[in-house]
């Protein structure tokens, strides 16, 4: 039973990985073609120095971004100045799920179908 949902949990974990990192590929290498388009349009050579034709500048600026140094201003709070930005980001989700769904309006607008008794 154990080795069942062990393994049941790594053929999940897998396929997400199969799912995953050839979409990170598909975009770092759609980033690298976009610079080279905009250095070209500027008339100037672009990423090339990482590989041959710049091809390893992708890996490159994601060993960049994870070996980054983190910075915090000192007389921040270090919680808030995490969780500020994400408070934000998902309050405007929210709001987006609401105002693209009906629900908003039934939410903004008063239900004026009752009916009345006049005397």
């Amino acid at each position: 039973m154990f080795f069942s949902n062990l393994l049941s949990n790594l053929l999940s974990v897998l396929e997400v990985f199969l799912v995953v990192i050839p979409a990170l590929m598909v975009v770092a290498f759609i980033t690298l073609a976009e610079r080279k388009t905009m250095a070209s349009m500027q008339r100037r050579i672009g990423p090339n120095f990482v590989g041959l034709y710049g091809i390893l500048q992708p890996f490159a600026d994601a060993l960049k971004l994870i070996l980054k140094e983190y910075v915090s201003p000192t007389q921040a709070n270090f919680i808030l100045f995490f969780l500020g930005p994400t408070e934000w980001c998902g309050k405007s989700l929210m709001w987006e799920k609401l105002s693209n769904s009906g629900d908003f309006l039934k939410l903004m607008v008063p239900n004026h179908s009752r009916k009345t008794v006049s005397g």
